[in-house]
């Protein structure tokens, strides 16, 4: 029998694989010529399979083509049935931040049939390759690609559509910094549609390790939006600290200022109860915590602290909580009493802080005054931030000691009036 070595194998499978690939891609240009598209290039390849480059003829335009050709995953029928739905997928998804689809098809090679989706082709690239090439990211930065994210998640989520892959390469980033969502190749809808099962099965493990969230590494299938917000935040994490690592948000080189901390902080919560309950909170509020990071430093004006800690706020002479800390011509981000962040703006109209509870302009409450839930009252600091629905104010437990010593004095006085 004639012995062949090693190289000389290698050798001929490479010559069959380049072969092979000769006659995909004949099968495929000869394929799509008939409907309208010119393949010029390979730009991509994944568990799928390869993405093409190609001319829209009619239009003269780039368009991007994926084909479900990975040899190590094109008999497997669940990745199939992914790849297909993702089409449908993303054709009910119109959004600025998510590629649009504009056909689908088959084409045969080799005696097998492979399905293939054309969509827009995004001139681009992956986050991962950008933070490679600029290292971490500046707050204004990291901010301007997560509110984009966020929005668009807020209208996948709303669609009823789950991404669970949120991670760097999944997301292109353009030269304007404008930002898409990609892959939703293992995105799923909540409500359940002919043609649209989650493909996925109990213990299955689908997704990125360092950026899913923890109920996705249990079980793929018990997860909803606020999975991605998980990842997001994960993702937003490396963009500031260059880890995808929640607890790196307290370096101390970093200097975060606390109310953005605080909200990331929330949406990278173990527990998926204590995020928010939707992209559109999320955004909300990561917004209104970064409202005055462009505030320009040499311009003194109004500020608010609004925490309800700070020692400056307004006390009354019995310790009760009567109102923020007001401060005239200020020029600090940070309150110099307590060191959370200042307020400048109204969070709903824009317009320079006010001393009223309400903006005059448009009736946003600019800040809060925390009351007991049973008699009214302000609250000392003892009470702030406790469940006062059932246990009331120290007002309410003073008085209801009151109460009680008369009515033991008075029954002690009942006592003494008889007769012995």
């Amino acid at each position: 029998m004639l012995k062949v070595s090693q190289s000389a194998f290698l050798l001929i499978k490479l010559i069959s694989t380049i072969k092979e690939y000769i006659s995909v891609n004949k099968d495929y240009k000869y394929h799509l010529a008939k409907q309208g598209f010119e393949i010029k290039e390979q730009i991509g390849s994944g568990l799928s399979g390869g993405t093409y480059k190609a001319l829209q003829t009619s239009l003269k335009r780039n368009v991007a083509i994926k084909f479900f050709d990975n040899s190590l995953s094109k008999k497997d029928e669940s990745l199939r049935k992914r790849f297909i739905r993702e089409s449908r997928i993303l054709a009910d998804l119109q959004h600025p931040s998510i590629p649009y689809v504009l056909t689908k098809g088959d084409v045969i090679s080799n005696d097998e049939n492979i399905p293939y989706t054309v969509m827009q082709h995004i001139q681009g690239v992956g986050l991962d390759c950008y933070l490679k090439e600029k290292g971490r990211l500046d707050l204004n930065s990291t901010l301007h690609i997560a509110f984009q994210l966020l929005n668009t998640l807020d209208f996948v989520h709303k669609k009823g559509v789950v991404h669970r892959d949120i991670k760097p390469s999944n997301i292109m980033i353009l030269t304007s910094d404008h930002c898409f969502l990609i892959d939703f190749s293992i995105g799923f809808k909540l409500n359940v549609e002919s043609g649209m099962t989650r493909c996925t099965r109990i213990g299955d493990h689908l997704g990125s390790v360092n950026y899913m969230s923890p109920e996705q590494s249990l079980n793929m299938e018990d997860v909803d939006g606020r999975s991605d917000l998980y990842s997001l935040t994960k993702v937003i994490c490396e963009l500031l600290t260059g880890k995808p690592d929640i607890s790196g948000l307290s370096e101390q080189k970093l200097k975060l200022n606390p109310a953005i901390k605080k909200v990331l902080s929330k949406g990278g919560s173990y527990s998926c109860d204590e995020r928010y309950l939707s992209a559109n909170d999320y955004l909300r509020e990561l917004k209104k915590a970064s409202s005055n990071i462009n505030r320009p430093m040499d311009m003194p004006s109004r500020a608010v602290c609004v925490s309800t800690d700070c020692p400056d706020a307004n006390w009354s002479s019995r310790g009760y909580y009567r109102g923020p800390n007001f401060i005239a011509e200020c020029t600090h981000l940070y309150c110099t009493s307590c060191s959370n962040a200042l307020v400048y703006k109204c969070s709903g109209c824009d317009q320079p802080i006010e001393d009223n509870r309400f903006c005059g302009g448009c009736g946003t409450e600019q800040f809060f005054i925390p009351e007991c839930k049973i008699c009214g009252s302000y609250l000392e600091k003892a009470d702030i931030g406790k469940n006062t629905e059932e246990l009331g104010c120290g007002k309410c437990r003073r008085k209801l000691i009151e109460n009680e010593s008369k009515i033991i004095s008075s029954r002690l006085n009942e006592f003494d009036e008889l007769p012995f």
